[in-house]
């Protein structure tokens, strides 16, 4: 399905397309010079985009959530092990005690619905002694918008860093 919208600033294209899962949604919006808008995520401006395309809201912090449960999903994954909400080895942004749990490693994460750190590893520590433990670590770089994040089309800022190994070298 294409329609296609005359504005003030120019011709806007939209395109819906149904893919990946089911109810996955894709939206693209071209506008020359502009704003581009994948998987429901306006890439420029970190906007969410809701069922109809016009529809346009910034990002707040359960879209924010949203993306770093997925992040944590692909990390539990790529290290084997099942959905689960073990501690979190949060480094960085000055949190002074650890474990965190994931809810206040997200209250960490969360600059505000324009700013967002330039890229936030994600892991599981596994192997040695204990449970398994996320590792969540933001990067030292100026906050910046959304569009400017690591991977701005799939997960913005969270960039999964596969499973580390305990005891095999210090994670800086």
């Amino acid at each position: 399905m294409c329609f296609h919208q005359r504005l003030s600033h120019g011709r806007v294209s939209l395109a819906l397309n149904i893919g990946g899962e089911v109810g996955d949604l894709l939206v693209r919006c071209h506008r020359l010079n502009d704003t581009c808008v994948e998987g429901g995520r306006n890439t420029r401006t970190g906007w969410i985009a809701d069922q109809h395309p016009s529809t346009l809201k910034p990002m707040d912090k359960s879209d924010f959530a949203g993306l770093f449960e997925k992040a944590v999903e692909r990390a539990l994954k790529e290290a084997g092990l099942p959905s689960l909400s073990p501690p979190v080895e949060f480094r960085g942004a000055s949190i002074r005690h650890n474990p965190l749990t994931v809810e206040q490693a997200l209250d960490a994460l969360w600059l505000g619905d324009d700013r967002f750190y330039f890229i936030i590893d994600v892991g599981v520590l596994v192997g040695g002694e204990g449970l398994p433990m996320l590792f969540v670590r933001p990067s030292g770089h100026e906050p910046r918008a959304f569009s400017e994040t690591w991977n701005p089309d799939d997960l913005g800022p969270f960039k999964s860093i596969g499973p580390l190994q305990r005891g095999q070298g210090k994670v800086r």
